[in-house]
Formats: structure tokens, sequence, C-alpha cells
């Protein structure tokens, strides 16, 4: 996300170990894989920009260890993934 002066760059790391995969229907009928957590870890860098110059410098890094919401869908299922519930 780039608001004028600021940028945030966010990072999410998921243990695939404690993803639940579950399937659902699009409207159109087709599967979709859906891996979720609750326990993902989150890193938000803040950068900022001076008007004097293009380069971006890192303002601070928040990070969220083992408290943050993963999820990710697609249409084919991740190789290796187990699905819990189909």
């Amino acid at each position: 996300m780039r608001d004028g002066a600021r940028r945030l760059v966010g990072q999410i790391d998921a243990d695939r170990g404690l993803l639940a995969g579950v399937v659902y229907r699009d409207p159109d009928g087709a599967a979709v894989h859906c891996y979720n957590g609750e326990t993902a870890t989150l890193r938000l860098r803040v950068l900022h920009r001076r008007r004097s110059t293009v380069a971006w410098a890192l303002r601070d890094t928040l990070v969220a260890p083992g408290r943050a919401h993963f999820e990710y869908a697609q249409r084919p299922p991740v190789p290796g993934q187990p699905i819990v519930i189909a």
C-alpha cells in the first residue's frame, strides 16, 4: 500500500503443517481449494520518503508473531497439502 510519502510492505509466514485445507464451490460450480491458518506471523515494514529524494527509508518494522490470520485459495489443490474438509 502506498499513500504519498508513506508505503507499507507486508509479509505473512504460515506454517504449512498448521493449515486447514477445505474445498468450496464457486458460483460456477468449480472446486476451490482454500488453506486457512490462525497462527501466521505478520511482518509489516513502514517506509517513508522525503520530498527531496526518490529513495524509501525504513521507518519501522511491526511484527505480530503467531497472531495473524492467513487464507489462500486457488482452483487446483496445493501438492502435498492435505484437505481436511472436502
